[in-house]
């Protein structure tokens, strides 16, 4: 009975461990998707930047806008 008691506990540790560990990695996945997003963002401002219009046009960005 105490054996069996353990078992069960040691399985619903484990699952939850790994359902822990699943959610871990899908908010990994996440921030990672969110810090390429940005930089692509960025990328593309740099990029207009180059050109005359996009220069004048973004001029007036601020720094807390560009973070």
């Amino acid at each position: 009975m105490l054996r069996l008691q353990q078992k069960e506990n040691l399985e619903a540790e484990q699952k939850r461990l790994s359902e822990e560990r699943q959610k871990r990695e899908v908010l990994r996945r996440k921030q990672e998707l969110q810090e390429i997003e940005k930089k692509q963002a960025m990328d593309k401002i740099a990029a207009l930047k180059k050109t005359t219009v996009g220069a004048k046009a973004l001029k007036d960005l601020t720094e807390e806008v560009r973070d």
